[in-house]
């Protein structure tokens, strides 16, 4: 989201440098970075996969960190298992390792995932039957769902978001699985806790482990969430790894001046803020997400008895179809700020409505593949799962449209392409690829 004033949140931060942030591969990185104590056991942890589903078709993205390794002496290699592991997202595919220690990387579905961190000179095959052991020169092995901590809450399964004491995005803060961090209590009430652990503040956040889609999504708060300290950030939103979100979120950002201390907002950077002044025990709030149309409300106490909404907001523009978004919650450090104490949230309720004659989701129909960081030239890679009109362009930091690469109707399919284009200024730009049904963003680093 892009905040009043001008400047990009951490949510739009994590957008473009963790969840959209696209893979290298097989080139060495252009700058080494050592990643934790090299002493200790290397680690790397997944912080989010695809649920089960989509058997040889896109499923979504699988994002994670990595500890105690250098990223010139290690990669990542991703499976996705159905009859066996089948290498991710393409043949011969290894992910380079950012110097914040985190990887990403589009993948088919399957019923389980895994990631190895293992040396860079290893050739990992492209099916396998069973994974390697941790040992010479694979260095650590982490598996969805196996290794995540999962919740009951409201009738719906969640999963608990842990970074491995890595920081990541929002913020970016270190998210903690943990059962003083996120648990539900013997009323069936979801607890969110930012704690302080041998020094280090730890955040919480829990999404569906399926996806979501039009509907109704309501929520109803226990305490004073219009009043939590500048720098904490509650949010109750929809989300996906291809920059799809709406949220309702509690925060003054950092500034204990700040006039509003919530907003609902729409991705990429429509932004609805408000003063909100709740006066009750409780508070209900609710995301109606409908073709062409998302509406929010916010109630101060219970919906049914409050006399009539505290806040609504009705978003016309250009609305998200059903692809691979989550519902969350979470609860953060805005810019990684520490607070004077530790912060709780309580969820006491939540419920869906989804109508029956709601649209499918649109998952795979489209992929984008390109290299994170460029010097010359920029090949790209699109993926079609149907025949369509499709358009390439690259932006730059400012949102100005500085190259179009592509504007054609193309078959279903793999297609590859590269574009020398204008000498452009070494920095960050934007690589967006839109078709009549979705649209994906990459961010390019340029060096000259």
């Amino acid at each position: 989201m892009r905040l009043p004033s001008g400047r990009v949140s951490a949510r739009t931060a994590r957008q473009f440098w963790i969840a959209v942030a696209l893979w290298g591969c097989h080139a060495a990185p252009l700058f080494a970075c050592p990643l934790g104590d090299p002493q200790t056991a290397a680690q790397i942890v997944i912080t989010e996969t695809p649920p089960d589903c989509c058997y040889g078709e896109w499923a979504g993205s699988l994002t994670g960190t990595v500890a105690h390794v250098d990223s010139d002496s290690a990669v990542v290699v991703l499976y996705a298992r159905t009859d066996r592991y089948y290498i991710q997202p393409y043949e011969a595919s290894r992910l380079e390792l950012d110097c914040a220690g985190t990887f990403f990387a589009p993948t088919h579905g399957g019923t389980r995932y895994c990631a190895l961190l293992v040396r860079r000179d290893w050739q990992p095959p492209n099916v396998i039957a069973d994974l390697p052991p941790v040992g010479g020169p694979v260095l650590a092995v982490a598996c969805a769902p196996d290794a995540q901590r999962r919740i009951e809450f409201a009738s719906r399964t969640w999963i608990v978001k842990s970074s491995g004491g890595v920081p990541f995005g929002p913020g970016p803060n270190s998210w903690s699985d943990a059962s003083d961090n996120v648990w539900v209590d013997a009323l069936g009430r979801l607890h969110l806790r930012i704690t302080q652990r041998d020094g280090r503040w730890q955040c919480a956040e829990v999404f569906t482990q399926a996806y979501v889609g039009y509907g109704s999504y309501r929520f109803e708060v226990e305490g004073a969430i219009d009043a939590l300290p500048p720098e904490v950030v509650f949010a109750g939103f929809f989300y996906s790894d291809q920059g799809d979100e709406a949220d309702i979120e509690f925060s003054r950002w950092g500034e204990p001046q700040r006039l509003s201390n919530a907003q609902f907002v729409v991705q990429p950077d429509a932004v609805h803020p408000l003063e909100m002044q709740l006066t009750q025990a409780s508070s209900t709030h609710e995301i109606r997400w409908q073709p062409g149309r998302i509406d929010f409300t916010s109630w101060d106490g219970e919906c049914a008895v409050a006399p009539a909404p505290a806040a609504t907001w009705s978003y016309t523009g250009e609305v998200p179809r059903p692809d691979v978004e989550r519902m969350r919650f979470n609860l953060w450090l805005f810019e990684g700020a520490a607070p004077q104490h530790e912060v709780e949230v309580v969820v006491r309720a939540f419920s869906e409505h989804t109508p029956t004659d709601a649209a499918t989701r649109v998952t795979n129909r489209l992929q984008l593949v390109a290299p994170r960081i460029v010097t010359e030239r920029l090949d790209y890679e699109l993926s079609l799962a149907q025949a369509g009109a499709v358009r390439l362009r690259l932006f730059d930091a400012r949102g100005h449209v500085v190259g179009r690469l592509l504007e054609a109707q193309l078959s279903a399919g793999v297609h590859r392409g590269t574009w020398q284009g204008a000498r452009l200024a070494r920095g960050v730009y934007f690589l967006h690829l839109e078709s009549a049904r979705a649209r994906r963003t990459a961010r390019v680093l340029l060096l000259r």
